[in-house]
């Protein structure tokens, strides 16, 4: 429970600052952009930033809540790494690092996030942290990067004019396809890895989400804003079923 949370307010912190930076540097334009978030809500820079600072406290408030059983030291960690996703999140839209502009700089640091929330998330479950956690046990991380590179695919030619260095600007579109559907079979891979592993079967199910990535890898390949909610549509059914297998697995086990 306490994961969820914390995803959501990253999410929120990371958007509404990508849509009041692409606001600002007139990258979004009310006639053609397909974020409304600054057009239309009536929202002004200082409701924004009033947003982004509930959103940290409740991120503080409810790390402290959750670890107030753990000794000072670890408590103090856990508020590090809550403080480590605020910043990266701040920083992948605001200068002067704009981390989202540089040559592989979106999916470094969405990654970096998702892997230091799912290792915190671990801590709290099992008392210590695991910095592999998400490369052995979790690897639907990956489709982080995965939905992160369809997104600066389709938006390459609006981030061309915040002078955005993103893969699909650098290395071209085929090279960025081809990444993008390696990422993709990566993560079925390594998905059917950890079933023989772990001999769980029963995560098999998050494959499920196979048809819903090959379209929105087919809209986003012709740029088409609508394929958006498809990224975290596919993310949600995967992570979804994945975590179904193993809730099935470890009841079949028990018994």
């Amino acid at each position: 429970m306490y994961l969820v949370p914390l995803l959501v307010s990253t999410y929120v912190i990371c958007n509404v600052l990508n849509a009041l930076c692409d606001y600002e540097s007139k990258i979004d334009e009310k006639d053609t952009s397909s974020d409304r978030t600054m057009f239309d809500y009536g929202l002004t820079k200082v409701d924004v930033w009033n947003i982004v600072y509930f959103t940290m406290a409740a991120m503080v408030g409810a790390t402290v809540m959750a670890f107030s059983h753990f000794t000072p030291m670890d408590q103090l960690w856990m508020l590090m790494y809550t403080g480590a996703i605020i910043l990266l999140a701040v920083y992948y839209n605001l200068p002067p690092l704009r981390l989202k502009t540089k040559f592989f700089g979106a999916e470094a640091t969405i990654f970096l996030i998702f892997a230091i929330q799912v290792n915190t998330a671990y801590s709290l479950v099992v008392g210590k942290p695991s910095y592999s956690i998400c490369f052995t046990d979790y690897p639907g991380c990956f489709l982080k990067i995965w939905a992160i590179m369809m997104n600066l695919y389709v938006d390459s030619e609006e981030d061309k004019k915040d002078s955005s260095k993103s893969i699909p600007i650098v290395l071209g579109d085929k090279i960025a396809r081809n990444l993008i559907i390696f990422t993709s079979i990566m993560v079925s891979l390594l998905t059917i890895k950890y079933a023989i592993q772990h001999n769980n079967i029963y995560v098999c199910l998050s494959l499920l989400s196979i048809p819903l990535k090959f379209t929105a890898m087919r809209l986003a390949f012709r740029k088409q804003k609508n394929v958006k909610p498809l990224y975290f549509k596919s993310m949600l059914i995967y992570n979804v079923f994945f975590s179904l297998g193993i809730i099935i697995n470890k009841t079949l086990v028990g018994q």
